[in-house]
């Protein structure tokens, strides 16, 4: 028996992860191509850049940073789901992974001084309550270098959180090739 072609096994394997947790696995398919190039470009990342990536799913955006210039060993993974995790410590075995709730995580990468160039987020934000919402935005730009940026996609055309003096937050034009269609938003600490 022969075996699927990975990008259909990717598929398949997350379309599964949906049905069985549709609030934990916001879309149905894997981000696509366009989605994950409107990422990169907005994280402003370069070679040698450390990396938090939070929800890597089935590692879709992993790849991406990897072909960017990015060191595998450079990667710190955030997975909730044990099966995306399996995955990702198999595909990715240099990078980090921290298997648990990503605001539980990214309380302790600052209690532990960890700092990032940049952090690329999965999470499906908009299943959470503003607040919860804003604590996430505040947790990653803690633990980011002064100019470091938090790439957030969503499906909504609606901000994540009302505008904020802590932060600057810039939204990229809607990525249409993605299914469904997505939203980047960016953030970044004002520096005064």
């Amino acid at each position: 028996m022969t075996s699927l072609p990975k990008s259909i096994a990717e598929k398949f394997k997350f379309f599964w992860a949906w049905i069985k947790s549709p609030a934990s696995v916001a879309s149905v398919v894997p981000s696509s191509s366009e989605l994950t190039a409107a990422m990169i470009e907005a994280s402003g990342l370069k070679p040698g850049d450390r990396i938090l990536e939070l929800g890597p799913g089935t590692g879709v955006f992993t790849r991406a940073l990897l072909d960017s210039g990015i060191e595998e060993d450079q990667l710190v993974l955030v997975e909730f789901s044990p099966e995306f995790a399996d995955q990702l410590r198999q595909d990715f075995p240099k990078a980090k992974l921290v298997e648990g709730d990503a605001f539980l995580v990214l309380k302790e990468l600052k209690q532990e001084g960890e700092r990032f160039s940049a952090a690329l987020s999965g999470l499906p934000l908009l299943m959470f309550t503003e607040d919860v919402r804003e604590d996430c935005i505040r947790g990653c730009l803690e633990i980011l270098e002064p100019a470091g940026c938090l790439c957030q996609f969503t499906y909504s055309p609606t901000p994540l959180v009302p505008d904020n003096k802590d932060w600057e937050a810039k939204v990229s034009e809607r990525i249409w090739q993605n299914i469904p269609p997505a939203v980047v938003w960016s953030y970044r600490k004002n520096i005064d």
